[in-house]
């Protein structure tokens, strides 16, 4: 014991401090469910599926950038509505828009989770803009849902938001296990 009734570093970990104040977690349940709420949404469906998910491997999570560069290659026009709704900001704003509205919904609410956002990134290795889905639970936690990396409806890549941030940390949903 320190002085003025302090205690040690030691004292505290023993006692279950940590030090700092942990973040609430994202569980699986959580994911999943999420996840049902956008593949069960026709217009997520629409700006997510892609041909090119089903010869991509999932884990590199570049499957959104190589439809991308066949926008590119193709001379088709990004600000095109067509277009536009199926790169990253697209593929965002319609998952974020679906999983407000089932929490909202007096149908089949999505239980647990409080809202969920847009969220932007610009890669610290390449300069490259990113936008994908940051969802919070209603304990707090937050996990970043990334379907434009894979195009998968169903497996989208999910990252801690600072891992995200810093492109690391993304791990399919079909692996997910939590945190």
């Amino acid at each position: 014991m320190l002085g003025f009734g302090l205690i040690t570093r030691e004292e505290f970990t023993v006692a279950g401090g940590s030090g700092t104040q942990a973040k609430p977690g994202f569980s699986k349940a959580i994911a999943d469910a999420v996840i049902r709420v956008v593949k069960n949404d026709p217009t997520s469906v629409s700006r997510v599926s892609s041909w090119l998910s089903s010869v991509m491997p999932t884990g590199l999570g570049w499957t959104g950038s190589v439809r991308n560069l066949g926008y590119v290659v193709t001379l088709q026009d990004p600000t095109d509505p067509t277009t536009a709704a199926k790169v990253c900001t697209g593929i965002a704003e319609a998952t974020s828009t679906a999983i407000n509205r089932a929490i909202k919904s007096d149908k089949v609410p999505l239980v647990g989770v409080k809202a969920a956002t847009m969220i932007d990134r610009v890669s610290p290795h390449a300069g490259v803009y990113h936008t994908a889905t940051k969802v919070v639970t209603a304990e707090g936690g937050e996990a970043v849902f990334d379907w434009h990396a894979t195009l998968e409806i169903d497996n989208p890549m999910i990252s801690k938001v600072d891992d995200w941030l810093n492109c690391t940390g993304e791990t399919p949903a079909k692996l997910f296990k939590g945190w």
